[in-house]
């Protein structure tokens, strides 16, 4: 959905990200225009936000069973988890798992930015091919899969206590001065 968000004057964070410039990423300010995907509107109206929809638009699918690479996926996750962290096993299986999200999000950010193709680099004889998209690039699955983590970040750093500091925050984690015991 494409949304103008407000946080309330209370509200310690945003939860929506804005974009910024052709290289500049996301931003997170108290008010602004939205691109974001459905846990992201979740969590904002569930810290306060006023939200108004400007446009939006549903990907059909059926949540229960609509699982692409979910067996692939837990399997890998079983790995990891059976194995000792930093081992060959372990590290092998989050490459995997994390190449899967990458096809999937290959070439969106060049989708994004206005149709530009994503340059790759020959190291043969230094060009810069176009990268096509992968028989698996979905920017609904990328848009979806990088807005879970993002809400799901906005969440726990809305419940770091008043008395302590968030530093930095990035897609999937944050440094801050509160404890694991002091995060809701």
């Amino acid at each position: 959905a494409r949304v103008r968000v407000r946080v309330p004057d209370d509200g310690r964070f945003p939860g929506l990200p804005v974009r910024g410039g052709e290289n500049e990423g996301l931003f997170y300010p108290l008010t602004g225009e939205s691109w974001c995907v459905g846990p992201e509107l979740v969590v904002a109206r569930d810290l306060g936000s006023e939200i108004d929809v400007l446009e939006g638009f549903s990907v059909p699918h059926c949540p229960e069973t609509f699982r692409p690479f979910g067996a692939v996926l837990r399997t890998l996750q079983d790995i990891r988890n059976e194995s000792d962290k930093g081992s060959v096993s372990e590290r092998g299986a989050k490459e995997i798992a994390n190449s899967v999200y990458g096809q999937i999000a290959r070439t969106v950010a060049g989708m994004r930015m206005g149709g530009k193709p994503v340059k790759g680099f020959d190291l043969f004889d230094g060009s810069r091919p176009d990268i096509p998209a992968s028989a698996i690039t979905s920017a609904p699955l990328a848009a979806y899969t990088t807005a879970v983590a993002r809400a799901c970040v906005s969440e726990l750093i809305n419940s770091v206590p008043a008395d302590e500091i968030v530093i930095s925050v990035t897609t999937d984690g944050f440094l801050t001065s509160a404890t694991f015991d002091q995060i809701d």
